[in-house]
């Protein structure tokens, strides 16, 4: 729904553009303006149709740009060895396993979680227990602008607050007939970095499993 309704903007707007083009160009026919006084009033009537759909989308992707230049990547504040587990709003076993850790937990530090824990080679499940994680990992998408979307991972060490790596992501919006286009599937314009973007790989370049240490 949101799709058509995008695309009836769009079409409206074409449609009124070119009326009003038209409109503006048979009124300067008809005045004794001169030639160049035509050819500006033309000129100016093609730049008014651009600025009103494109003049926000490039101002916007400037701003994009600059966002881009300052804040998106990863930065890591230091790294940490000896890690047993981490907190975070997303995990299973699997992930355990993966990271090299002795458990993950699922949830968030106000309220009990899920532990997954690895013995013996094998995945313990334990439920509604009191998180015993050093480390937080979470994400959020708080910063909304006009132009653009921030989104943020960041590992936390819980023992002093401080963050000790973040990765941040611009998705740019578009100008609004872009954002009319693109509001029937959430889309963006674009976003940086252009790389794909591991959380896994993340977790890892930060937090080092206790078994490194052996």
């Amino acid at each position: 729904m949101e799709l058509f309704i995008g695309g009836a903007v769009v079409l409206i707007y074409l449609g009124l553009v070119t009326a009003c083009i038209l409109a503006g160009i048979a009124w300067a026919w008809r005045k004794k303006i001169g030639a160049w006084g035509k050819v500006a009033w033309v000129v100016g009537m093609f730049f008014v149709a651009y600025a009103i759909p494109f003049g926000d989308h490039t101002i916007g992707y400037i701003h994009f740009t600059r966002l881009c230049d300052t804040e998106a990547g990863t930065r890591i504040y230091r790294t940490v060895s000896g890690v047993e587990g981490l907190l975070t709003p997303n995990a299973d076993g699997q992930l355990a396993q993966t990271l090299g850790f002795r458990f993950v937990e699922q949830g968030n530090i106000s309220a009990t979680v899920a532990r997954f824990e690895i013995r013996d080679d094998k995945i313990v499940e334990i439920k509604n227990t009191q998180s015993i994680s050093r480390y937080v990992l979470a994400h959020s998408r708080s910063k909304e602008m006009l132009w653009s979307i921030t989104g943020q991972y960041v590992i936390t060490d819980l023992n002093d607050g401080k963050p000790i790596a973040v990765h941040t992501t611009i998705s740019y919006r578009g100008g609004w007939l872009v954002r009319a286009v693109l509001a029937g599937y959430g889309g963006t314009a674009a976003h940086c970095p252009k790389e794909v973007f591991s959380v896994v790989k993340f977790i890892i370049s930060v937090l080092k499993p206790t078994t490194e240490e052996k």
